[in-house]
C-alpha cells in the first residue's frame, strides 16, 4: 500500500497514476466507497483530479467540480483544515453524488494548500476511528508526488526556455526544427522557417545599456 506509493513516487511515475494509487489506498484502508484528491484551482473552485470507487452507488468523475458550501472535500481546501461530514443533506450537490457521509483533510504542498484528499460513503455516519490520521498520512504521500511532479516540470522548463524571456531556447529550437524536418521528410510536405530581426537594436545597447536593452527584449 504505502510502500508501493513511495515507490512509484521515487519512480517518476506519472501523477495521474500516483493520485489514483492514493485514492485506491485510502479506499482499502478507510474500508469506504470511495476516495478522491480535488485540486484548488485559480478561481477557487475544487476540481477532482484523481480518484478511486468500489461502489458504482458513487458518481463521482475525474473533472467533477465540487460545491464549496457543502462538499467535505470542497470546505477542507477553503478552510484549509480537516473536515468530516456525518450526514450530506438529501437535495445536496453531494447526495447527488452518491455520497452519504465524508472526511476530508488539506493537501499541502510547499507551505501553501494545493487541494485534498476525501472519502465518501453511500451511507451516513460517524467518520471511521482514525480517518483524519490516516488520511493526513496519504495526503502527504500526493504532497510528495504533487511536489516532486512540479518540480520536473519546472526543471525541464528551465532547460528549454530563454531565462530572460521565457521562450525557448535554441536547444528547444534545434530539437524542434530537427523533428519538423524529420516530419516533413517522413510525409513529404514542406518546411517553412520565418527569421525576425529587430531594427537598431545595437544602438539601444549601445546608448541606454544592457539592461535597458534585456527590458526590451522582454517587453
Amino acid at each position: 500500500g504505502l510502500r508501493r506509493i513511495t515507490m512509484a513516487i521515487a519512480s517518476g511515475e506519472a501523477l495521474s497514476e500516483v493520485l489514483h494509487r492514493v485514492a485506491q489506498e485510502a479506499v482499502a484502508i478507510l474500508d469506504c466507497d470511495a476516495a478522491h484528491i480535488a485540486m484548488r484551482e485559480r478561481d477557487g473552485r475544487a476540481t477532482l483530479v484523481g480518484m478511486f470507487r468500489r461502489d458504482e452507488a458513487v458518481r463521482q468523475n475525474v473533472g467533477t467540480h465540487l460545491d464549496h458550501s457543502e462538499s467535505a472535500t470542497a470546505r477542507a481546501i477553503a478552510e484549509g483544515r480537516p473536515v468530516c461530514v456525518s450526514e450530506y443533506e438529501a437535495e445536496g450537490a453531494a447526495a447527488a453524488f452518491g455520497w452519504g457521509s465524508g472526511v476530508a483533510v488539506p493537501v499541502t504542498v510547499r507551505g501553501e494548500v494545493w487541494g485534498a484528499l476525501g472519502m465518501a460513503r453511500v451511507t451516513p455516519g460517524p467518520a471511521p476511528s482514525g480517518a483524519v490520521r490516516r488520511l493526513g498520512r496519504l495526503a502527504e504521500l500526493a504532497a510528495l508526488g504533487i511536489g516532486n511532479a512540479q518540480s520536473t516540470a519546472e526543471t525541464r522548463r528551465l532547460v528549454v526556455r530563454d531565462h530572460l524571456t521565457g521562450l525557448f531556447n535554441r536547444k528547444q529550437f534545434e530539437e524542434t526544427l530537427a523533428g519538423e524536418f524529420s516530419q516533413a521528410a517522413r510525409h513529404g510536405y514542406p518546411v517553412s522557417l520565418a527569421i525576425l530581426d529587430i531594427d537598431h537594436f545595437k544602438s539601444i545597447n549601445d546608448t541606454h545599456g544592457h539592461p535597458a536593452g534585456d527590458a526590451v527584449l522582454v517587453e
